[in-house]
């Protein structure tokens, strides 16, 4: 039987480094979009952030440790090797034209749901995409109703117990030589000591 729309996940971010809480998020979407493929896909500079702190490397490296396992993953690197800041409209428009029929899912969690108004070009990226937001069922929403509607109704919610970590407090906890096994999956804690990293 030929399948008539290929569904595509989409799950971006500077992994500085990868946490379980980007991990909780890659699996919700497996169990519940259910897509053909996830993309991971590290940006390069996001345009919201100040700076990034492992090199593109580092980072390519321990989220690939992470991730190698799951068949329907797949790690790429449509920013890392592009010059201008991590835009993910120019993502998503060469996503689509490599996959022409394909239903775009943009993966995030609330926080960054809460970003969207700022993001490069919204109003073609929801022509473009579906946005999936997890959140966790203790979220209050009510900063979610500030969102615009047009970008609202094209948002899928769903409950998920995401932990409530940063990649920010990860790195603060590597600086103070904290335990890290609640936060991060023992290759990124294998691979942060070994090339001590953020420090």
């Amino acid at each position: 039987m030929v399948k008539l729309e290929h569904r595509i996940a989409i799950l971006g971010g500077t992994f500085d480094p990868v946490h379980i809480g980007h991990l909780k998020l890659g699996q919700s979407a497996l169990n519940i979009i259910d897509p053909d493929t996830l993309f991971w896909i590290p940006a390069k500079r996001s345009p919201l952030k100040n700076r990034i702190y492992a090199s593109d490397f580092h980072r390519w490296c321990m989220l690939y440790e992470c991730i190698k396992n799951e068949k329907r993953y797949t790690l790429s690197d449509l920013e890392l090797i592009r010059k201008e800041p991590s835009y993910t409209y120019l993502t998503l428009v060469e996503i689509k034209k490599r996959y022409p029929g394909s239903q775009l899912y943009f993966i995030m969690g609330l926080d960054t749901a809460l970003s969207l108004t700022n993001w490069y070009k919204i109003d073609d990226i929801l022509k473009i995409c579906k946005f999936v937001v997890f959140k966790r069922n203790v979220d209050k929403d009510n900063s979610i109703e500030k969102l615009p509607e047009e970008i609202f109704h094209n948002i899928d919610f769903f409950e998920v117990d995401i932990p409530d970590i940063s990649s920010n407090l990860i790195r603060k906890k590597v600086a103070l030589n904290e335990n890290l096994s609640e936060f991060l999956d023992p290759s990124t804690i294998e691979y942060i000591k070994r090339f001590n990293l953020y420090k």
